[in-house]
């Protein structure tokens, strides 16, 4: 079942068509969001980013971060308790909130790791694009699909851009990690969309003990790595076992794959503060 709500109130899902295609000159801003048990992780996280988003195309939210999350959890309680699937958009000068169902990965994903195909498609330089506002212009993913294989992850490949410079910046919809010698590495923030589980994963490693360098990386760098995983919401942590058809590591998943991925799952179902 799919609720959905404008500016805090319920409306039907097709009342929201003409709202989200006919915005105006301005593109779509979102953010996806996911439940644990029926609770919304990082959601303050997700609103603050939202607001950045605005401020860098020239919108704007229509209420705070503090009323924002407030509205958000009032929609929240207005659907069935169950597990979501939440997008946040801001379209014009409304606010959308979408619940659908999740559509988690197959297990064997977790367990087998997914290969990752670097495209020959470029992602937009930031002088041209602002990698850390998402919005709705799909354009470059578009492109860097129909260069890679005919299907990407889950059913295929995951795809995987380079900049202008040729180091590795990010998936379609995942930011990715590397690790070398025990040291997790990741790209600079500064030149991706620096995603929410990203952020998440990077503090799991300090509680760890494990160094985490954010540096230039290049496929030489992902094909000599001990073990890669990617971050998204949806996905969380998800193994890499071959990139551009060389295998990643030893085994998939690594050993520090999968004590990230083991304190990830620990803390999202234990730690009601960190949601």
């Amino acid at each position: 079942m799919i609720y959905l709500f404008k500016n805090g109130k319920k409306i039907a899902p097709e009342a929201a068509v003409s709202a989200s295609y006919f915005a105006g000159e301005f593109c779509n801003l979102f953010e996806s969001i996911r439940t644990y048990e029926g609770r919304p992780f990082k959601v303050r996280e997700h609103v603050a980013r939202l607001k950045e988003s605005a401020q860098t195309t020239g919108l704007r939210l229509p209420l705070s971060i503090d009323k924002m999350e407030k509205q958000f959890r009032s929609c929240l309680e207005q659907v069935p308790h169950a597990e979501y699937f939440i997008r946040i958009t801001l379209v014009g000068n409304s606010v959308l909130i979408l619940f659908a169902p999740p559509k988690p990965y197959d297990a064997s994903v977790y367990r087998k790791g997914v290969s990752v195909r670097t495209v020959p498609t470029l992602r937009n330089p930031i002088y041209a694009a602002f990698p850390p506002a998402k919005t709705s212009d799909f354009l470059n993913p578009i492109l860097g699909t129909l260069d890679g294989p005919a299907q990407a992850h889950p059913n295929g490949f995951e795809l995987m851009f380079r900049s202008e410079a040729g180091t590795l910046q990010e998936a379609r919809i995942s930011n990715f990690f590397i690790v070398k010698d025990g040291v997790l590495k990741t790209p600079p923030a500064s030149g991706v969309l620096a995603g929410v589980t990203r952020q998440f994963v990077i503090h799991l490693a300090a509680r760890l003990g494990i160094l985490c360098e954010e540096t230039p990386l290049t496929r030489y760098d992902a094909y000599t790595a001990d073990e890669a995983f990617l971050t998204n919401t949806s996905g969380e942590i998800v193994p890499i076992c071959r990139w551009d058809m060389r295998c990643v590591g030893e085994k998939t998943p690594g050993p520090v794959t999968r004590r990230l991925r083991t304190i990830y799952k620990e803390t999202v179902q234990n730690e009601k503060a960190s949601l």
